[in-house]
């Protein structure tokens, strides 16, 4: 059971307050930096995560406090994700490439201790590291030897199996993968939260992008058909089976299961949440195979190509994101950022343009230019009358979808306007209210407050409560842009800057003292 926020805020200020006398307790430290990662206080976590793995990694103390830091590392990293969840902009800081190398150091130390009781678990950790850090042909080789020796101390062994499928299939042995997954059918990794529709999903994948495909033609239309099957009743066991009924109908309704994009890339979503990057790249690679036309996952793919190392992939992809979709603003800095010497001069010098879509499924002269804020026309009243035939006269040169288009682009703007009008009239209405009030203290004759007359203002004195201490941190690390108004509150928050300047100075010393000493 998690601990209520108040009884974290006090403990974290009792521990706060006990480091500054006991910098190198290695037990506050962790558990100092897990409290701040709980309260979202990402900054301070860092700092005390990093402070104990340094001196972890100068005197390794025990296998256990090595792994509490291990999984606070990867806990870290991984809450750390996102840049911005709701574009779903990956991190590709190099802060957090940082932090998973300083894990995998911390978990090579806990290796050299040969705990058997903790061997397993570690080297799946370290195979989970090296997959995220490139290092692919060295996890896939501990997988393997987990694998063989039947792992199953504080590992799942059909997870084991079933990330071995996928770096098989990722390194090009599509044969092997294809023998570990047709073995999980029956029994995917359910506690990890991979069902049957993840295993047939990558099965079709692996049979589909596979060297000899014309051999698996059979396999694979069946396949299609027990992934559709499965698919539909975890759909079924959701909180609104009919909404998603009618969601796979409507996406086999102009397309089967095998070309279209839906399940793979709700998979690849997924699995980018999760931070199994390889297990996203797959699919991924599979949805834009059969939809190369959406630029959103065009784009996450370019991101998850730089994380994963493989910058050409990454530069095409965003390439052609950026064909599809110029206008975005944080496309166009990641290929400032991935390719500096074609992009940094062409896409600073130019401002973004205006949304100016011409999609793929527009056929020839019936394309049509839409800007924002202008009603949309048509290119040429012949051309729609050359392609919808006579029944365009009866229209005056513009189609019914054509009257409904213009119809909703000017209940738009009335309603744009209807708003600004309402903003206005409150505005008004407030200023009118703000005369009254200052026309009847005129009339009144009292003005302003006169202390010799009304007495010194004395406001109530704020208490300083664990809430008030959490806001004070809140807004000094500059969350919610909370300003201090209260005289009180601002001399506790101004007395913290030089406790931390000291904190900071006594740190800097204790290390310059430890490397004389070495020295």
């Amino acid at each position: 059971m998690s601990q209520p926020v108040e009884s974290l805020e006090g403990e974290c200020l009792s521990l706060e307050a006990e480091l500054l006398n006991d910098a190198d307790n290695m037990t506050k430290l962790i558990r100092m930096s897990d409290i701040c990662l709980t309260l979202d206080k990402r900054t301070k976590s860092l700092q005390y995560l990093r402070r104990a793995m340094n001196l972890y990694l100068k005197a390794p103390s025990t296998a256990g406090t090595g792994m509490q830091l291990a999984d606070i590392g990867l806990n870290y990293w991984k809450s750390g994700r996102y840049m911005n969840r709701d574009s779903l902009r990956v991190n590709l800081t190099s802060e957090r490439s940082r932090l998973l190398a300083d894990v995998l150091k911390v978990l090579e130390t806990i290796k050299k201790f040969s705990d058997p009781a903790l061997q397993q678990i570690i080297m799946f950790k370290i195979a989970y590291v090296k997959e995220n850090a490139g290092m692919l042909q060295e996890a896939v080789a501990i997988l393997s030897e987990l694998i063989a020796l039947q792992a199953m101390d504080g590992v799942e062994l059909t997870f084991i199996i079933l990330k071995a499928a996928i770096l098989l299939k990722h390194l090009g042995n599509h044969d092997q993968a294809i023998e570990y997954l047709e073995f999980l059918l029956d029994d995917p990794p359910t506690s990890e939260g991979y069902g049957k529709t993840h295993i047939l999903a990558f099965l079709a994948l692996v049979y589909d992008q596979h060297p000899k495909r014309q051999d698996f033609v059979v396999v694979l239309r069946n396949t299609y058909e027990e992934l559709l099957e499965s698919y539909s009743k975890d759909l079924a066991k959701g909180n609104k089976p009919l909404t998603n009924q009618k969601k796979i109908e409507k996406m086999l309704g102009s397309k089967s299961i095998s070309q279209s994009s839906e399940v793979w890339e709700m998979l690849c979503l997924q699995a980018v949440d999760r931070c199994e990057y390889i297990f996203a790249f797959e699919y991924m690679q599979q949805a834009i195979d059969k939809a190369p036309g959406k630029h959103k996952m065009l784009h996450l793919m370019s991101e998850v190509c730089y994380l994963l190392g493989y910058q050409d992939r990454a530069i095409l992809y965003a390439e052609k994101a950026f064909e599809l979709q110029s206008n975005n603003e944080e496309l166009r800095q990641f290929l400032i950022l991935i390719h500096p010497s074609k992009w940094q001069d062409k896409l600073r010098n130019v401002a973004p343009t205006k949304a100016r879509h011409v999609g793929s499924h527009q056929q020839g002269s019936q394309a049509i230019q839409a800007v924002e804020g202008e009603e949309v026309t048509e290119q040429s009243w012949f051309q729609r009358l050359k392609s919808e035939g006579p029944m365009a006269l009866l229209t005056a040169g513009v189609s019914a979808e054509q009257k409904e288009r213009n119809a909703k682009i000017a209940a738009e703007k009335e309603k744009k306007k209807n708003i600004k009008n309402a903003r206005k009239n409150k505005k008004d209405a407030a200023k009118a209210a703000e005369e009254e009030k200052n026309a009847k203290k005129a009339k009144s004759g009292r003005t302003k407050r006169d202390p010799m007359v009304d007495g010194p203002a004395r406001p109530e004195k704020p208490l300083v409560t664990i809430e008030t201490k959490r806001l004070i941190d809140i807004a000094r690390e500059g969350k919610g842009n909370i300003h201090f108004y209260d005289g009180v509150l601002r001399k506790y928050s101004e007395s913290r800057v030089p406790i931390e300047r000291a904190e900071r100075q006594w740190f800097a010393q204790q290390r310059a003292k430890q490397q004389q000493e070495q020295t």
